[in-house]
Formats: C-alpha cells, structure tokens, sequence
C-alpha cells in the first residue's frame, strides 16, 4: 500500500483504474493522489505505473486526450520532446538545422546537406558519405524540390569555403 499526501491507494487499484483506458477516472485518481491536475504529471504518472506494455504505450493519448486529435500546435512540446514522442515537421526540423550549420560554416563540426540515394543527409563537408557522424534528415522522395533548395542555399555558404579549385 502506498501512501500519498496521507491517502492510502493501493497499486492494485491504480493499475485497474489504468487498464480501464478511461481518460476520465484516470485524471479523477490523479487529482486524489496529487491533488493538482498538470497533463505533463498525468502522463509521467501513466508512464510509471502502467500495468502492461500497450498502456505503457498509449499513456500519450490517454494523457493528451484533447489536444492528441484536435490540435497539434498546442500541444505542450517540451514535455512531448522530452519523452521522445514529438519530432516536429521535418521539413522545419531541416531548415533549423541548415540555419544552424550555416551561421558557422568554418568549424571543424559544420554539417552540409548531401543528398543520397533515398534520403537527405547532413555530412561533413571534408568527408562526404563516408562521413561517420551523418544525420539522415528527410526522404527525398515528395520533397525532391525543396532538397534542392536547401542544397543550393546551403551552396552559398559552404561553397567558397571547402571548394578545392
């Protein structure tokens, strides 16, 4: 038996209130225990005590009921971001990291998008494809025009400088 701010509540009874899935009790038994209700606690809270693998997994959605379906803007990001369940667009995913990687093109860890095969990378410069340490970032296929628009704005910044001529 575990005791929270006093009250006595039994695991037993949590993780049958958790396999019911229902949003509802689930925050009603959160606000008993915390008092509180912050969606980012409920969703630590499923996550914690989840009686099996497929609530483990869902706990995003039951935590997240509203805002899952309706909006995606407003869901609270940072809290998402750090459970590792929102990626962002990839598209702006890539365009930040060009900003990034532009602002100091001279450094021995710049990053320029290549592009390969199926995918578009973000390599060395020095060492290409066989770079290591490359990060695949979008599929090309549907997004072949705006790889080249990154490549060609990526071009002004890293081509004077590692062009061997």
């Amino acid at each position: 038996m575990k005791t929270f701010d006093g009250k006595n509540i039994t695991k037993k009874h949590i993780t049958e209130v958790l396999r019911t899935q229902d949003s509802t009790k689930i925050y009603a038994l959160y606000k008993r225990i915390y008092g509180n209700v912050k969606q980012s606690g409920i969703f630590d809270f499923i996550r914690e005590y989840a009686p099996s693998q497929r609530i483990f997994r869902m706990a995003f959605k039951l935590a997240y009921n509203d805002k899952h379906q309706i909006r995606r803007g407003a869901i609270d990001i940072e809290c998402c971001s750090k459970h590792g369940l929102y990626r962002g667009d990839a598209r702006k995913r890539v365009v930040d990291l060009l900003k990034r990687e532009c602002k100091d093109v001279t450094s021995a860890y710049a990053k320029r998008p290549m592009m390969g095969f199926t995918h578009l990378y973000f390599c060395s410069p020095v060492y290409g494809h066989s770079d290591y340490n490359k990060a695949c970032m979008i599929v090309i296929e549907g997004n072949e025009r705006f790889c080249e628009l990154v490549i060609k704005y990526a071009d002004k910044f890293f081509g004077p400088v590692y062009d061997n001529k």
